[in-house]
Formats: C-alpha cells, structure tokens, sequence
C-alpha cells in the first residue's frame, strides 16, 4: 500500500475509535441521549450533573408544569427541555424533548391529570 492509503486507514480507524469511545459515554446516562445532537447531549450532561449534585429546579430555570405540579421543565438549549419528575425535594430526569414536543405534549394534555404516565 502507498502512504496515502496508509495515512487514510490510519484516520479511518481513529475517527471509528472516537466514534466508539463517544457512544460508549450513553451508557452512563440516566435517560437516553443517544438521538440528540452532540451539543444537546453536552449542555443535557451539565444539567443532569447538577440535578445529581442536588441542584434544584428553580437555580436551572427550571418551571413546573400547570397541569401536572410534580412535572418540571428544564430548559437545556433554546430548542430543547430536560422533563424530571419532582419527588419529595429530589429530580428524577424523565425524557428531553425538543420545544416544539414538549409545547404540543404540555397543549395536548393542559386539562388531563393522567398523562403522566406517558411522560416517561
């Protein structure tokens, strides 16, 4: 083989081992990230970090929901929000929806007590 193949395998393995190595990270993640974008799945891990440090919802700008008082919404990008479950002081992340989602989902089920359940 020439240099150049060489030198374009040896970049095809490095980029296939980074590839590896970065969904490998999902393993260790309380909810599925695996279909965010990598800047979404970032700014999530930061968020996350603090709820498991024992942040609370209102220093992450964080609201809960009308419908549902125990749902809060954390936003994590402008185009995306962390749904955590509030339970006796401690968050539970549930699932992160992009904005558009989570308006329909909030809008869909302003005026039902039972769409918690799907939620998660």
């Amino acid at each position: 083989m020439g240099g150049k193949q060489q030198a374009r395998r040896a970049q095809q393995q490095q980029r296939r081992a980074q590839r590896l190595a970065w969904q490998a990270t999902f393993a260790t993640d309380p909810i599925d990230l695996r279909r965010l974008p990598r800047s979404v799945v970032i700014k999530a891990r930061v968020v996350l970090a603090a709820i498991s440090s024992g942040a609370d919802y209102w220093q992450l700008a964080g609201k809960r929901l009308n419908a549902a008082r125990e749902i809060v919404s954390i936003p994590v990008t402008r185009r995306y929000r962390l749904l955590c479950r509030f339970d006796g002081g401690a968050l539970t992340p549930l699932k992160i929806l992009s904005h558009e989602d989570y308006n329909s989902l909030v809008t869909a089920h302003r005026h039902f007590h039972h769409w918690r359940v799907n939620v998660s």
